[in-house]
């Protein structure tokens, strides 16, 4: 496995890739903003597909391009704990750079803490944890 990361605005958060060139799959970790043109690039000059987008917990900064991933076709994971700002992330635009556009995030699969989960060739174990971050595997 290949962990690759990027900082991207609007304030450095990162994303994360997690690629497995030999059997061709990626997943991706966190979306902030540019992730998605990042994770594409990343994917194709690994000759990947990119098979979900997990989404570590719901503030703004973390999910500003989920709504790419979404739109191409790729599975989204989060936890059911911030489902409140994944459906109106403007809930939010007080806390992040006024005039971003946040888009509501639409989870495909709902993370849950002590659930293992397997794709290909991956087994992921998820686990919850307070404060900020939702899931850390």
């Amino acid at each position: 496995m290949e962990i690759h990361f990027k900082e991207l605005p609007p304030i450095g958060t990162n994303a994360i890739a997690l690629l497995e060139p030999a059997r061709k799959g990626a997943f991706i970790i966190d979306a902030p903003e540019g992730a998605y043109a990042w994770a594409s690039a990343l994917a194709t000059e690994h000759e990947c597909q990119i098979e979900g987008l997990i989404l570590t917990h719901g503030h703004w900064d973390h999910i500003i391009d989920a709504h790419a991933f979404a739109e191409a076709g790729i599975p989204v994971y989060g936890h059911a704990d911030d489902t409140p700002l994944f459906e109106a992330p403007s809930r939010m635009a007080s806390f992040a750079i006024p005039g971003l556009e946040l888009y509501p995030v639409a989870i495909e699969y709902w993370m849950e803490g002590g659930k293992v989960w397997k794709s290909s060739e991956c087994r992921w174990r998820f686990a919850t944890c307070p404060d900020i971050a939702r899931v850390i595997f």
